[in-house]
């Protein structure tokens, strides 16, 4: 019998889901001068063209509105800005980095739905080789398999106060800076990859080219070349020697200094960081190659941790933007999006799938458990009633195969489709409790058993509702919420009992965190002869993309028998902008985990703004 608790949730969701679909029409209709929602292929509607307006072709061959530049730029995310200093945790976190600070590289802005075409920019993944765009660094060069050679771009500047002094960056910058981080015990982001050549003395793997004074040399061990090319992307920023020997580190926003189009200029804590432009930026867009970057003159990025609050600065226009591909990142939930959609049509928006949604996550390390056994794990999966979840939960807004990797046209080439996974892999995702009873029997618990999960408040709702379920097989669990000090603690320590709840990630399938022995956010401290040597082929050939796809596609089946996680059903997501927002997609992170970082190639109509708004 399911708790009166968790099926006045379900029958509470239920009339939301009602609720939304009175809104439907909106949803699947064509506005004019809308972007239809992104599910399987993007359909691009055509804007009418205002009288007077400047049309032009952009790089990727687009009749589109000519640039301009000026205006504020206004977005905001849910969690506060962690810290300015990204040795002292994970990048991702000091999220100012990403507007003030460059690194060798990143995404392609004119390869997205906003350019070519060529990949979406809705989720958080590593860009193939080809849709790169270089940045500190003009080139690489493979000298063999464990050596690699960056050459530096010249002609790039610090910020023009001290104690750096608007001083050229060199060659040298780009060895301290990753030298700095890759040798930084404290940074989980570096100890989860020990893959230089000589990790104890980064120095050793990472130098100058003693031929060329603008090329940095990476040593990295045998069938590491993905290791390169993930530090490449995302790890690490630009810093400068003189600011961290001077204060100590740079978490003191007000001694930030980059290379970056934005400096920022004021930050008032858990509320508001404020971007001032850089008339001497070296950059230019990447659609607009004759137009130097930046186009907006400020950006206003607010800290609102409240959902209500955020989705009301959007209706009213306080916002340009919200929206990320999770919802760690602004995602609005589709209780939301029905009435935005109803309300505002005049707003933009697309659709996609959270790809870095949560479950339970099972140890398979300690045999005393009764989840090490793979058939229990299996049980505890087939006694969870999927569609039912996704139906009610999520109304109907959910998809329940989606791991390991994502049903999406960017993953296409590493998808299995479900009618072709082996007949045990789909059960994993189908409802078979009295399958499932038998499963424990045969594991030795035929009455069940007590387990517990660890997690923070965010989880407990859904939680409640898997909970329910196993009731029915005799599972008994216990949900122990701690708060997010403990929690996280658990995690960096691995202390956590039996279970954990957190992310499941299905975003970066070629780089799979959550089955990497030692990794961060491997959970279940997977630790398979098979997976580990079929990443292995995939780390060394990381520049063969094809091939790299077909590996991991090959790899899923295996995967999803071990049972390693609960994924629950994920939710489709959506990100808002108006209309005054350009050269605009519905981008979340142009590259891996460089979320919000699309502001950087967006210019805002002040006219159209003003005519809407009354405002600039």
């Amino acid at each position: 019998m399911k708790s009166k608790f968790v099926w006045l949730i379900l029958s509470f969701l239920m009339v939301l889901s009602l609720v939304l679909a009175s809104c439907a029409p909106a949803v699947v209709e064509e506005e004019e001068g809308a972007v239809v929602p992104v599910v399987e292929e993007e359909e691009v509607v055509e804007e009418e063209v205002a009288p007077g307006v400047e049309m032009v072709y952009d790089s990727a061959g687009n009749y589109v509105e000519k640039p301009r530049y000026g205006g504020v730029f206004r977005w905001c995310l849910p969690k506060p800005i962690a810290r300015f200093d990204e040795m002292f945790g994970s990048p991702t976190t000091a999220r100012t980095q990403k507007f003030t600070n460059e690194g060798l590289a990143t995404g392609d802005y004119a390869a997205g739905p906003s350019g070519r075409g060529e990949v979406s920019w809705k989720q958080s993944t590593f860009p193939a080789p080809e849709h790169m765009r270089w940045k500190i660094a003009e080139s690489i060069e493979i000298v063999d398999e464990t050596t690699f050679r960056f050459k530096i771009r010249q002609g790039i500047y610090w910020d023009n106060k001290p104690p750096v002094n608007g001083r050229q960056l060199v060659a040298d910058d780009v060895v301290y800076s990753h030298t700095r981080h890759w040798g930084n015990q404290v940074c989980y982001v570096c100890t989860a990859y020990p893959y230089l050549e000589d990790m104890e003395n980064v120095e050793n793997s990472i130098y100058v080219d003693p031929d060329d004074p603008w090329a940095v040399i990476y040593k990295t061990q045998p069938g590491k070349a993905g290791f390169i090319y993930e530090m490449a992307t995302l790890f690490t920023r630009m810093h400068p020697r003189e600011v961290v020997e001077t204060y100590g580190d740079m978490n003191d926003w007000k001694n930030a200094n980059g290379t970056g189009p934005y400096r920022l200029v004021d930050y008032v804590p858990d509320s508001v960081a404020i971007f001032e432009a850089k008339d001497d930026y070296w950059d230019t867009h990447p659609l607009f190659p004759e137009d130097r970057m930046p186009y907006p003159d400020s950006m206003k990025y607010y800290i609102m941790t409240d959902e209500s609050t955020r989705v009301a600065a959007l209706r009213t226009a306080k916002l340009d933007q919200l929206g990320g591909s999770n919802e760690d990142y602004g995602a609005i939930g589709w209780e939301d999006a029905g009435h935005l959609i109803q309300t505002n049509p005049e707003l933009k928006w697309v659709r996609h799938l959270n790809t870095q949604h949560y479950g339970p996550h099972y140890r398979i390390d300690k045999p005393e458990l009764p989840i090490y056994d793979k058939r229990v794990r299996q049980a505890l999966n087939m006694a969870i009633n999927n569609q039912e979840i996704a139906d009610t939960y999520y109304g109907g807004e959910a998809e329940v195969y989606w791991w390991p990797v994502v049903p999406d046209p960017d993953y296409a080439a590493m998808f299995v489709p479900f009618e072709d996974l082996p007949e045990s892999a789909q059960k994993q995702f189908e409802y078979h409790p009295e399958e499932a009873k038998q499963l424990l029997a045969e594991a030795g618990y035929p009455d069940g058993f007590e387990t517990q999960v660890m997690c923070e408040s965010d989880y407990v709702d859904i939680l409640a509702i898997i909970k329910s379920y196993w009731e029915d097989i005799g599972v008994d669990l216990k949900i122990d919420v701690r708060e997010y000090a403990v929690y996280y603690a658990a995690r960096i320590k691995d202390t956590m009992p039996e279970m954990y709840c957190d992310m499941v990630q299905s975003s970066s399938p070629l780089k799979p965190y959550t089955w990497m022995p030692g990794n961060y956010w491997n959970h279940s401290n997977v630790d398979d002869p098979y997976i580990n040597e079929s990443l292995d082929v995939v780390w060394a050939q990381y520049w063969d993309t094809p091939y790299r796809c077909e590996k991991i596609k090959e790899l899923n089946p295996y995967v999803l028998d071990l049972a390693l996680c609960f994924p629950v059903p994920t939710p489709y997501v959506y990100v808002f902008w108006w209309p005054w927002v350009k050269s605009y997609s519905g981008e979340c992170t142009v590259g891996y985990a460089d979320w919000t970082n699309y502001a950087l190639w967006v210019w805002i109509d002040q006219d159209m703004r003003e005519e809407m708004t009354g405002r600039r």
